[in-house]
């Protein structure tokens, strides 16, 4: 597996650049003396296929669903289209909620624990 820090707004957030078997992703290396360099090009506006990780927690508020996968990865889903950044969204409903965007150490949430948090408030 290949990840991106990205920095948003002054936040980080892990981004998931690939994932597949090692011999795979090495196929698509360039060898250099230092080791090996993953290309990863320009971003995609389209989020990433999440399709092949099963949901295990989901939550929805208004016309916005909100959902959990596997491997802690949380969607918004608005209107029933995936939105490409869900940290905004998140951010609006946790106002609405009155969750805190503080983490236990005083950061400021990640996307990850945010969309828990939404979803714990909303799950009866």
């Amino acid at each position: 597996m290949i990840l991106r820090i990205d920095i948003d707004e002054g936040e980080a957030s892990i981004e998931e650049v690939a994932d597949g078997p090692v011999g795979d992703i090495l196929a698509r290396c360039q060898e250099t003396p230092e080791g090996y360099r993953y290309g990863v090009g320009k971003r995609s506006s389209e989020p990433p296929e999440l399709g092949h990780l099963r949901v295990v927690a989901e939550a929805v508020m208004e016309h916005r669903q909100i959902k959990q996968l596997e491997n802690g990865t949380v969607i918004v889903e608005v209107n029933g289209v995936r939105v490409s950044k869900a940290k905004p969204v998140l951010r609006e409903l946790a106002i609405a909620l009155g969750i805190s965007r503080l983490n236990g150490n005083g950061g400021t949430q990640n996307t990850r624990q945010l969309g828990a948090d939404i979803i714990a408030a909303l799950t009866p």
